[in-house]
């Protein structure tokens, strides 16, 4: 582990010389973008495909009983590396603040089935970036099943969703559809365990024309189409009648996007590469294959009986097959209102 760590450190360091000794080359690329066919066939058939199996076993059981909910939220966020650099010296910091809604029907099926259907609207704003700020609208559909009678049994569950997201900096609007297969159960009077494991795909609204970028090969410049599958477990611990404590650790395996100065070593290296104006002229965003580990922890506090304050805090360690590294922080603080 110790020499792991000193590997890790000398290739950070190698990153961060190589910014003095190559500049970053200049990339000329075609003012305009060719729109695409979003939406991947594949999960705009599963989606449909579930939501409808949702709608029928709904329509079929003539004893459901339904309950409306809803909730809105506002937080704020701090990110230390948000352009998500792997040198160091380009590391952005920066703030944003998120405002969103969520609601929908739940509906219950069987003794122990339950169907949830939900609409969800948020606005971010950016602080320093602001063509990072965006506006989501997204839908789901959540299907669970508890094996048995008490709290202590476990519950599975099945969640699809999309969204749609509209930036600030257009070249970022994208679809994001995803698939979750849950399971959570309680296993003492103050102790919940949860696990999941899911499948990520979005799907950008423009592909830019290839770039040219001397002397490396022109790449594709579908950097906004990534896939991933992520693996989640974490745990809940009551730490009182109104107070908890929620970790998790995740890992995610897929593509990642970063943006950075176009230095060769990177580009080079990279699966697809176009401009990225949200946070300089001249930065590019780039894709890369890459697992990401991390940890998050939070704490929150029951106010009133419909009301919670969270704080809490988040480090991603994002690793490639490149060496094109990079850790990220998150600190995180909100209120949720239930309705």
């Amino acid at each position: 582990r110790n020499q792991s760590i000193v590997n890790t450190s000398a290739k950070t360091e190698a990153k961060d010389a190589m910014i003095g000794c190559a500049p970053p080359h200049a990339i000329e690329l075609p003012a305009m973008t060719i729109s695409k066919p979003s939406l991947s066939l594949f999960s705009r058939w599963f989606f449909l495909q579930f939501v409808g199996l949702c709608a029928g076993v709904a329509s079929v059981s003539p004893a459901a009983s339904a309950q409306w909910f809803g909730d809105a939220a506002l937080e704020a966020v701090s990110t230390d590396n948000v352009s998500r650099s792997p040198l160091t010296a380009h590391a952005d910091d920066d703030q944003s603040l998120q405002l969103s809604a969520r609601g929908g029907r739940y509906l219950q099926l069987a003794d122990y089935t339950g169907l949830e259907l939900q609409a969800t609207l948020a606005r971010q704003q950016s602080h320093h970036f602001s063509g990072l700020s965006n506006t989501r609208a997204g839908a789901t559909a959540m299907l669970s099943h508890k094996f048995g009678l008490g709290d202590r049994v476990p519950v599975l569950s099945v969640t699809t969703g999309v969204e749609r997201s509209r930036y600030n900096e257009d070249l970022r609007d994208a679809w994001t559809w995803t698939t979750v297969l849950g399971y959570r159960q309680r296993l003492t009077d103050r102790l919940q365990a949860n696990l999941s494991a899911g499948y990520e795909q979005q799907d950008g609204d423009h592909n830019m024309i290839k770039p040219v970028v001397a002397p490396a090969v022109p790449k594709s410049g579908s950097v906004w189409d990534v896939n991933a599958l992520t693996l989640d477990v974490g745990a809940e611990w009551d730490l009182g009648p109104s107070s908890w404590l929620a970790a998790s650790l995740g890992y995610r395996d897929g593509d990642t996007v970063a943006s950075v100065l176009p230095y060769p070593f990177i580009l080079s290296e990279a699966t697809a590469v176009t401009v990225d104006p949200a946070f300089a002229p001249g930065v590019v965003a780039y894709r890369l294959d890459a697992s990401t580990r991390s940890f998050a922890v939070d704490w929150n506090l029951a106010l009133f009986d419909t009301a919670t304050f969270y704080i809490g805090v988040e480090r991603q360690f994002t690793r490639s097959d490149r060496a094109l590294d990079y850790r990220t922080g998150i600190l995180r603080t909100g209120l949720l209102y239930s309705f």
